[in-house]
């Protein structure tokens, strides 16, 4: 099974999976990898795979967050976050180099994707129809949230959202025979996207959206499946207002009703109840702009919003682990110079689709649907008007690195040709 993949191709089959277990074995899992890669780099003198674009400027954001975290007011903390955050950079060249000498089998990882997807889909869709999940885990918040094997995390939308371009990009990179690929994709798509519907995480839900939005503009297939592929995940979710009362309050009445009120007239009606951005986000913006304007350059180092909120706070709702979003959080962690950094990666992203939008248009050359689907990945990652968990979580960072190693592979074998 495993003939053309080496050990440490292996380990990064079985890291989607393990991430729904939590942090600490997919983290076990890629450091093992990294360690490999070191080995193998140093043995086979192979150092021409730091040697790329991704990598330099990952060392660059990598040394400012060391820099701003040794001059941090708690430097053992926030050296502790930046320090081994160099691991997550390594996953991507190591998955890189295993392409590159053809050591990664795609046909397996698409394998092991397909029980992932298909374990969570099940699993969460009969969550919502019993009340708990096929393990025996219920949710606290009973229909209007999915939580399925996450237990405590309501993390099931998050999860899926991030990893369904990239299951999307490697069926495209399989390439069945006698199968229309779309006959495939569409419907897993589209029970992924209710599925976060239904999960009740609607940061989650916006970002799917989206990103399906720009996927079925510029992918490669027909034009009537994308109509059709569009009329259907909208009659679906108008079914599910009318037919799920929890569903409806907390997408509709908590969110949709409340755009175009002011932040003080929302924050009156709604003390207690969630909206897309909760009033006390606002507090975590403030204190995290007032953090940077004490240090533009580096920052107060990773993880140093919780231990200074306190110090900047403008009211009892201004502190939290992190601001809740991801570019206000290396402002005030990192400074300017990895803010800047961030920004340009999402904004290269934004260039490559219009040019590959143009291309379409004019009937040149344009994104393959597996480059598509891989820039679609890191698309989500970046997208700066929305809430966010903490960046230099370890969960997180797995799921924000893994797309890369297959793109920058795309990149060293000049297969983006826009």
């Amino acid at each position: 099974m495993f003939k053309n993949s080496n050990i440490s191709s292996i380990l990064i089959y079985f890291i989607p999976l393990a991430l729904i277990t939590g942090p600490l074995i997919p983290d076990i899992l890629v450091t093992s990898v990294c360690l490999i890669f070191i080995y193998e780099v140093i043995k086979e003198k192979k150092f021409n795979y730091f040697n790329n674009k991704f990598f330099i400027f990952f060392l660059i954001f990598y040394l400012i967050s060391v820099l701003s975290s040794i001059f941090s007011d708690n430097p053992y903390i926030s050296l502790k976050s930046s320090l081994f955050y160099f691991r997550f950079g390594l996953l991507a060249l190591c998955i890189y180099k295993n392409i590159a000498e053809q050591k990664f089998d795609f046909t397996i990882f698409f394998y092991f994707l397909l029980i992932d997807f298909f374990i969570l889909l099940f699993d969460g869709y009969y969550q919502f129809i019993m009340g708990k999940n096929i393990i025996g885990i219920e949710s606290a918040y009973g229909k209007s949230r999915l939580n399925s094997f996450f237990g405590d995390e309501y993390i099931l939308g998050s999860y899926l959202s991030r990893l369904i371009f990239l299951f999307i990009a490697i069926i495209y990179k399989v390439k069945f025979k006698s199968l229309n690929l779309h006959f495939l994709i569409l419907p897993i798509l589209y029970f992924t996207i209710i599925l976060v519907f239904l999960s009740g995480e609607r940061t989650a839900f916006f970002l799917i959206i989206i990103a399906t939005i720009v996927y079925i503009i510029l992918a490669n297939f027909r034009l009537l499946p994308k109509i059709l592929a569009i009329l259907i995940v909208f009659i679906s979710v108008l079914l599910i207002f009318n037919l799920n009362k929890s569903t409806k309050e907390r997408f509709y009445d908590l969110v949709l009703k409340e755009i175009g009120k002011t932040y003080w007239e929302t924050s009156l009606n709604y003390k207690d109840k969630e909206i897309l951005f909760l009033p006390q986000h606002t507090s975590y913006f403030i204190v995290s702009f007032k953090m940077f304007k004490d240090n533009k350059i580096l920052g107060h180092g990773n993880k140093s919003f919780s231990i200074k909120c306190e110090e900047y706070s403008i009211n009892q709702s201004s502190c939290s682990t992190h601001p809740h979003n991801n570019y206000i959080q290396i402002l005030a962690e990192n400074g300017i110079f990895n803010f800047i950094i961030l920004i340009s990666s999402f904004f290269l992203i934004i260039y490559i689709f219009f040019k590959s939008l143009i291309n379409k248009i004019l009937k040149k050359e344009s994104l393959s649907n597996y480059q598509l689907s891989l820039l679609i990945c890191l698309f989500i990652t970046l997208w700066p008007l929305t809430q966010s968990g903490n960046f230099f979580n370890n969960w997180l960072s797995i799921i924000y690195y893994l797309p890369a190693g297959f793109i920058i592979h795309e990149f060293k074998t000049n297969k983006f040709k826009l």
